[in-house]
């Protein structure tokens, strides 16, 4: 009887030290995100750089846009995708490379991030 005191004890303490803080971030595709996400999306696609859409459920949903390539111009490619807290603000970090040989259908160009939020952010610095 001890034994299972004891390990209900521990489950709970472990239970309780559990970090519910983290910021979760997942690399998604258009389709996983609700019909407004995809509108906004659909909206911004013919534009290059970091699109941003906050929805009311504390998720942020970011799209790294480089897939419009001019002629005779390098192709940008994202990587390196990170979001970290700094007090009141929210930092995104990804790195950017440029690739002189596009050729590659499997550039990193297109991206869609899902960040589930663990609080209120007064900023967001991408």
């Amino acid at each position: 009887m001890k034994k299972i005191i004891v390990l209900i004890g521990i489950v709970i303490l472990l239970t309780g030290c559990m970090d519910d803080s983290k910021l979760r971030t997942d690399l998604i595709s258009p389709q996983e995100a609700g019909n407004e996400v995809q509108s906004f999306f659909e909206t911004a696609k013919n534009h290059n750089g970091i699109h941003l859409y906050q929805d009311k459920d504390e998720k942020i949903y970011l799209m790294l846009n480089a897939a419009n390539i001019l002629q005779n111009q390098p192709a940008i490619t994202f990587s390196n995708f990170k979001v970290k807290e700094d007090g009141t603000t929210l930092k995104v970090y990804y790195e950017v490379e440029t690739v002189a040989d596009y050729e590659d259908k499997n550039l990193e160009n297109h991206l869609f991030y899902e960040v589930e939020l663990n609080r209120a952010y007064e900023t967001i610095q991408l």
